[in-house]
């Protein structure tokens, strides 16, 4: 169905411009959707460790889109121009747009090692001062003997 369509130059520009529209909905939707349930209460989004590296994370993607965008915007059009045009400097076009896609990866990579602090990080409300054993009741295995319980129990888990 969108063979044709992508076949035909001047239905290019629209088409990944819908995509465009389309993945950074998405990408919000569950983002918001993630973030909020993992601060759960508009207080620990400033009140909780969690909630102030989910703030920084937020910014950094606004940061890599404002880059995304001047680069799109800008950039991209200038340096396309320089290509048609024979006579123009393409290399100095070309180093400002390569320097600007270079910090927006950098920003990314920002991005991608924030998250994965996140998802190895405590939710607000669930922080312990001090670690406790996890206690496990005999009836969870109940077709173990209480030496295969032992063994199949891991650290830190008292099976009564």
């Amino acid at each position: 169905m969108l063979a044709p369509l992508l076949a035909q130059k001047r239905h290019r520009p629209r088409v990944s411009d819908a995509a465009t529209v389309a993945l950074i909905a998405l990408f919000f939707a569950t983002g918001t959707y993630n973030g909020w349930r993992g601060v759960a209460a508009p207080a620990n989004i400033v009140g909780s460790w969690y909630g102030q590296v989910l703030i920084f994370k937020l910014v950094l993607v606004l940061v890599a889109a404002a880059l995304g965008g001047h680069n799109r915007f800008f950039e991209m059009p200038s340096l396309l121009a320089s290509l048609r045009d024979s006579s123009a400097n393409h290399a100095r076009h070309l180093k400002r747009f390569s320097t600007v896609l270079h910090v927006e990866s950098w920003v990314l990579i920002g991005v991608v090692a924030i998250a994965a602090v996140l998802v190895s990080s405590l939710l607000p409300g669930t922080e312990s001062h001090s670690p406790r054993p996890i206690h496990a009741e005999s009836h969870f295995l109940p077709e173990l003997s209480p030496l295969r319980q032992a063994e199949y129990s891991a650290p830190g888990v008292v099976v009564r």
